[in-house]
């Protein structure tokens, strides 16, 4: 059976995280009872929205007073690509913080937007949906959103979900915690990665150690990597990101940029990232994962579709 558009138009996504907002304007295709998506309009904004809400519980205004005018801005995107309905996920930094319903509240009065400020659970299954859309699902499958507030850990066999968590560990915390140096040293990344390694051993189900199939990762420190160093493909081995690594560790934030044409601020965020990356491949007793390109935006526009518009 051929692929059909449903609905016509194309939907729009944004999904408020904690280091980026990012917008996906898509046109759904739906054959077979599956739903893949046409991308029409990509965006990303680096905005580091959770910057300081571990250590001050707020977000800051300057940084909230951004991300309300890149959602207009998003919002203005999404129309000019035709997409009526625009659906918004804003996910730990927001729900974290004391002050995240003041970020709704001023969506909703400049852009006249209804932001869902999303539990980890709901985050998870999101992410499962967008990251999962076309990949193969048989096996024992471990989904990884690595954001810059938290890690979901989404389980899988055979396409049904065992098991998710949602674990307060992001590389923008780390960064906080541990990434001082520009660019930062070899103990730096270290101690990001034992507290990883500490935040992790608890949650990691003893029955999938060393039983996963695949890992597929999604965010931005797991895409900026292979912009970073990059072999043509979307896995990520161990020698690959030791290669990272001593990139990051051997070049200024700023130049690092320049040479790549990331973000500085995602530059700033990477080495706790993959830090973190590296202690989930060593809780699960893997030697690499792939880079999945869904993630929320994506699960959005999905459960839109599969609820019939709900």
């Amino acid at each position: 059976m051929s692929a059909q558009p449903a609905p016509a138009a194309p939907l729009a996504a944004i999904d408020i995280g904690t280091n980026t907002i990012r917008l996906l304007v898509a046109l759904p295709l739906v054959a077979d009872g599956a739903v893949s998506l046409q991308p029409v309009a990509d965006r990303t904004a680096t905005v580091r929205l959770g910057y300081g809400v571990e250590r001050t519980g707020r977000l800051e205004p300057e940084r909230l007073a951004r991300a309300v005018a890149t959602v207009e801005e998003f919002r203005r995107v999404a129309l000019d690509h035709g997409a009526a309905t625009i659906l918004l996920a804003a996910t730990s930094a927001v729900r974290d913080a004391a002050n995240g319903p003041e970020l709704r509240e001023r969506i909703a009065a400049t852009s006249g937007l209804a932001v869902g400020i999303i539990d980890g659970a709901r985050e998870a299954a999101l992410t499962f949906a967008g990251a999962t859309a076309g990949q193969p699902l048989d096996g024992t499958l471990l989904v990884g959103d690595l954001g810059g507030g938290s890690l979901e850990l989404i389980a899988a066999r055979d396409g049904a979900i065992q098991s998710a968590r949602s674990l307060q560990l992001g590389s923008g915390r780390l960064t906080e915690r541990h990434i001082g140096g520009d660019p930062p040293d070899e103990a730096a990344i270290a101690a990001a990665e034992a507290d990883a390694r500490a935040i992790l051993a608890p949650a990691v189900d003893p029955a999938l150690v060393g039983r996963v199939d695949r890992l597929l990762l999604v965010g931005g420190t797991a895409t900026s990597l292979l912009v970073l160093a990059p072999d043509g493909t979307r896995t990520l081995t161990r020698p690959r990101l030791q290669r990272a690594r001593a990139i990051l560790t051997g070049t200024p934030i700023a130049q690092l940029a320049t040479a790549t044409g990331l973000d500085p601020e995602r530059v700033r965020t990477m080495p706790a990232g993959l830090a973190i990356i590296g202690a989930v491949l060593d809780a699960y007793g893997l030697d690499a994962a792939t880079v999945s390109t869904g993630g929320i935006r994506e699960g959005l526009i999905i459960e839109y579709v599969r609820n019939g518009g709900g």
